[in-house]
């Protein structure tokens, strides 16, 4: 089993939406500071996501403990190939 464990810093106020009837899910922008800044959405759902709504907030450092990186390409306005990378977080320390 893989744990991975990041500390960084919200760039983003997480939004809730409710996805499978009625089930809420919170997802926000993350960023690690490293030699480049390395850019995440994190996404809770059920219970976490309620907390990450009521106590995350745009700026606010936080570790994020997660099992998986979900890779997600799409492509841009302009036509050129995205990537971006989703953690879905099993803990949030809001130490």
């Amino acid at each position: 089993m893989i744990k991975l464990v990041f500390t960084g810093t919200l760039v983003s106020k997480p939004a809730t939406r409710f996805i499978d009837a009625g089930k809420r899910q919170t997802i926000c922008g993350f960023t690690v500071k490293t030699d480049s800044d390395t850019y995440f959405l994190v996404t809770c759902r059920g219970r976490q996501a309620e907390n990450a709504a009521k106590y995350l907030h745009k700026g606010r450092r936080v570790c994020v403990e997660a099992g998986t990186i979900i890779t997600r390409a799409y492509t841009g306005r302009d036509g050129k190939a995205r990537y971006t990378m989703e953690v879905p977080a099993e803990v949030i320390d809001y130490g």
